[in-house]
């Protein structure tokens, strides 16, 4: 097996130190810009089948590291290396947007399981910004992305109180259409199930301040 090419990332940071893992050197493009012959001996059946197989290995990867910021947050790492909050620890320590950082930090809390602690941890499971489940397993199986995730957790936590009790059926209603749906399309599909619920909403609002007033 080639092995791995490393760097040492030296800047004093809170966390810093992260080693970058380079592409291993077959799979890496020579001088004259042609790519190795491991990858121009590919057919295009097979090339096509293994651009989703990374894709799908990427994704999973994801979902690792999303657990492992759970289990940073939930110990409160960032307070142990000094900084505010762990958004702000994991901006500096991946060196990425502040924004990237909130959407991981909340999407990892949101699909981890509770902390194992011999109690009844059903009220942790929904105590975050929105459990959710379906999508955290979508995540780990490599079939969803993680911007995918972003929409669903966005959808999810905005829903207004008197529909919080449908936010796992929404949920799944979400993650199985971004099975096969884009980011983009699949956050069309959120904004058009938000206005509908808003609008029973509204009627619910209404029906009941009609009933109010004839008792009156």
């Amino acid at each position: 097996m080639t092995p791995l090419m490393t760097t040492q990332d030296t800047t004093p940071a809170a966390g810093a130190g992260v080693v970058v893992s380079a592409l291993p050197a077959w799979d890496a493009s020579t001088p004259g810009g042609s790519w190795a012959p491991a990858v121009d001996s590919l057919t295009d059946e097979e090339l096509t089948a293994r651009i989703g197989q990374v894709e799908q290995q990427i994704r999973q990867a994801r979902m690792e590291q999303l657990r492992l910021i759970a289990e940073a947050d939930r110990r409160r790492l960032h307070a142990v290396q000094g900084t505010r909050s762990t958004q702000v620890w994991l901006k500096t320590l991946l060196n990425i947007d502040g924004q990237d950082a909130t959407n991981r930090v909340r999407i990892a809390t949101a699909t981890a399981p509770p902390p194992n602690t011999g109690e009844d941890t059903a009220a942790d499971a929904t105590d975050s910004d929105a459990a959710l489940p379906a999508t955290g397993e979508a995540l780990g199986e490599g079939v969803i992305g993680l911007e995918h995730a972003r929409v669903i957790s966005r959808c999810v936590s905005r829903l207004p109180e008197h529909t919080r009790h449908r936010a796992a059926e929404i949920e799944r209603l979400l993650v199985e259409n971004a099975c096969r749906q884009c980011p983009r399309d699949l956050a069309k599909l959120a904004d058009r199930i938000r206005y509908m619920i808003d609008a029973d909403g509204a009627v619910a609002d209404e029906q009941a301040q009609f009933e109010s007033r004839e008792l009156h």
